[in-house]
Formats: structure tokens, C-alpha cells, sequence
């Protein structure tokens, strides 16, 4: 017990880097409870708030509110953490995230709890923002593109736990679900012992360069589009899966979520596969061909399908696509990023997925009274092939 105590304490210079990269990866493991904490017990929440007009799409944006506020504040954010610094921000947002997240389980009201989320979305915006900047700080080359990877995996596997718990919390009743964000109460004590404040580059030191547009290169915001359009279509999931299985008759939020959690599994796998997937030289392009037909695919069997299980597993598979679009963007973006501006550049792209993700149910529910649940799914597949064969057909970027 002493050794492992005077380890944990006294690291050496190879333990410390490890600290510092597992520490990374943990604290991006709780951005993706943005959402995913809370999805499972949507259905629960609007019969709560039932005597409420426009309950449902109230109750909805429980779960997309914060992503509006995320991508209103991000492109702030990394501009601040590029002249002011990383860490001390870092710390503050996790604190933030810890009380604002579980405040759903005490407040009493849905008008508080979706000001609670609002301030939520601030807290998450600091964090991924300043972890995915934090990597292109501490990595390079390879390394940076493994670690992509792995942190886009982490998220996904996060996610896998924080909707397994949800499902089964909501099961309980719809505020135990909020409980799941204090488990970021160790990672702020992780990231205030192992996380360091980089150098900064000497020509930020001389000045501050801070422009909204004009910056950026065009491939930048290339980027920033697909990824809004690719998280918008990935949301889908959070936002309409579990009332796709309710509608199909299945009523515990347990089974409701499995689908989501299958998701993220494949989701975790096909990030781990990054790196070997950029080492093929497809190039960026081709890897978002690849992405979005994966996802294309998969969301068209599950429109189509009557079996509940089907549709579960299909929806699961959609993952495999899923799961390479964020490390192929984050990589690509830090590729382009002048070290002085990574915050900057980082902050757009936070702020390009999750708007994404507030505007998911704004872009799918028309499709849904047009047709239905099934049928939207079939709608958004036939656009995702059509980018995927937009995509193949691009002149491929040096990767």
C-alpha cells in the first residue's frame, strides 16, 4: 500500500506522461455525457411534464439545449485559452460540469433545469474544447493521431457506461439520471494533479491574434461542415431511439437505451481503428466516404425493419460509420492549426459539432410528421449516400 502510494505521488518522468495521457482521456470521456446521461429517460420526463404545453419538445431540449450553448460558446473559449492558458479554465469547467449536471436531480421545475442545462452546455463547451487542444499540445505526428483515436473511443465507451447507467437509473425515476455527472468529482482532482500547462508558442507571446474569420483556411471549414451535418445525422440516435422503440412497444428505458449503447460500442471500436485506417492512405475524403456510407447503410435497415431486435442491432452497426467520423476531423483540423491558434481552431470545431447535435431534432422532426420514425431514418440514409458518393469522388488531401 505504501509503494503504490509513493507511486501515485512521486512519478517518474515516463509515469508522469502516462498519468497525463490516461488523465486526458478521461476527462474527454465526460463530454459525451452531454446527452447521453439523460436520453434514456426522455420519454419518462415528458409524461412528467405531461400538463405542459409542448411537453415533448420541451423535454427534448433537456437534451439538446447544452449543445446549443456549446457551439455559441466554443469559438470564445479557444480564443481564451490561446492567449490566457489552458489548465486553470480546464478546472473551472469541470467544477461547473459537476454541479450543473446533477442539478436536474434537485431542481424542481423544467424551466430550471433546462436554465441548469444552458449552464451545463458553458461547462462542456471549456472541457472538450481545452481537452482536444490539450492534444495537440502534448502529441505529435503519430502519437497525435493514435491518441485521436483512442480519445474519440474513450468518448464512445463513456458513453456506452453513462447510458447503461441512465437506462437502468431511469428505471428508478427520471432524476436519478442526473446523478451520473458527479462521477467527474475524481477527474477534476486527476486533471489538477496530472495535467500540466503547456509552453506557449513565443508568437502567441508577442501577440494575440484574435480574428473571427479571415484565419482559417477553406479546408478548415470544410471540416467543420461535415462535421456539423455528420453529428446532426449521428444524434439521430439520442434524440429519436428510444421513442422508435417505445413506439414499437417496448416500454423499460433499459431496452429502450440498448441501441444507443450498442452505438457506441461500435462506435469505440471503429475509433480504436483510426490510426490503421489513416495508414492506408485513403485520405481524409475518402475516410468520410467510407463514414457516412457505413452509417447510410445501417440507418436504412433500421427504417425498414419490424423486429425491435433488428432495429436495436442495426442501429448499433451505424456506430462502425459513426466512430470515424470525430477522430478524422479533430486530426485533419490539427494538421492545418498553427500552434499559436490550435484553440482557436478546436473551438470551431466544437462549436460545428455541437451545433450539429441542437440542430438534429430541428432538421429530423419535420421528417418524422412527413412520414414517420421509420421513415426519417430511411430520408437521412439516402443523404448520407449521397455525401458518401460526393465524398469518393473528391480529389484526395494530403493526409
Amino acid at each position: 500500500m505504501q509503494y503504490l502510494l509513493s507511486f501515485f505521488m512521486m512519478p517518474n518522468a515516463s509515469q508522469t506522461k502516462l498519468y497525463t495521457k490516461l488523465t486526458l482521456l478521461l476527462a474527454s470521456t465526460i463530454t459525451i455525457m452531454s446527452g447521453a446521461a439523460v436520453a434514456p429517460a426522455l420519454p419518462k420526463i415528458s409524461e412528467a411534464f405531461a400538463y405542459l404545453p409542448q411537453a415533448e419538445l420541451l423535454t427534448k431540449l433537456i437534451l439538446t439545449l447544452p449543445s446549443l450553448l456549446i457551439a455559441i460558446c466554443s469559438p470564445f473559449i479557444g480564443r481564451f485559452i490561446d492567449k490566457h492558458g489552458r489548465i486553470r479554465i480546464f478546472l473551472f469547467g469541470i467544477a461547473l460540469y459537476i454541479v450543473t449536471g446533477s442539478a436536474g436531480f434537485w431542481l424542481p421545475g423544467l424551466t430550471s433545469i433546462l436554465i441548469s442545462r444552458a449552464l451545463l452546455g458553458v461547462s462542456i463547451a471549456i472541457n472538450i474544447t481545452t481537452a482536444t487542444t490539450l492534444a495537440g499540445d502534448y502529441f505529435d505526428g503519430e502519437e497525435r493521431k493514435n491518441f485521436l483515436g483512442t480519445q474519440a473511443a474513450m468518448m464512445a465507451l463513456g458513453g456506452t457506461l453513462f447510458v447503461g447507467a441512465a437506462g437502468l437509473l431511469a428505471d428508478i425515476s427520471w432524476r436519478h439520471p442526473f446523478l451520473n455527472y458527479l462521477i467527474a468529482i475524481p477527474v477534476l482532482f486527476l486533471c489538477w494533479r496530472f495535467l500540466p500547462e503547456p509552453t506557449r508558442p513565443k508568437k502567441l507571446e508577442n501577440r494575440a491574434r484574435f480574428k473571427l474569420s479571415g484565419d482559417y483556411p477553406k479546408e478548415a471549414w470544410r471540416i467543420y461542415l461535415i462535421s456539423f451535418f455528420g453529428m446532426a445525422m449521428f444524434y439521430i440516435i439520442s434524440v429519436h431511439h428510444a421513442y422508435l422503440i417505445q413506439e414499437k412497444g417496448i416500454e423499460q428505458s433499459s431496452i429502450q437505451s440498448l441501441g444507443l449503447i450498442l452505438c457506441t460500442i461500435f462506435s469505440a471500436i471503429a475509433s480504436m481503428q483510426y490510426s490503421r485506417v489513416v495508414r492506408t492512405n485513403l485520405g481524409y475524403f475518402r475516410i468520410y466516404a467510407l463514414a457516412f456510407f457505413g452509417m447510410a447503410l445501417f440507418y436504412f435497415l433500421a427504417g425498414m425493419v419490424s423486429s425491435v431486435w433488428l432495429t436495436i442491432l442495426f442501429t448499433g452497426l451505424s456506430g462502425l460509420g459513426a466512430g470515424l467520423i470525430m477522430p478524422n476531423g479533430n486530426t485533419w483540423l490539427l494538421q492545418l492549426a498553427p500552434p499559436e491558434k490550435r484553440g482557436q481552431f478546436m473551438g470551431g470545431m466544437t462549436t460545428a459539432i455541437f451545433l450539429g447535435q441542437f440542430a438534429s431534432p430541428v432538421l429530423t422532426q419535420p421528417m418524422v410528421r412527413l412520414t414517420s420514425l421509420s421513415g426519417m431514418h430511411v430520408i437521412a440514409a439516402g443523404l448520407m449516400l449521397l455525401l458518401s458518393v460526393f465524398f469518393t469522388l473528391q480529389k484526395k488531401p494530403k493526409s
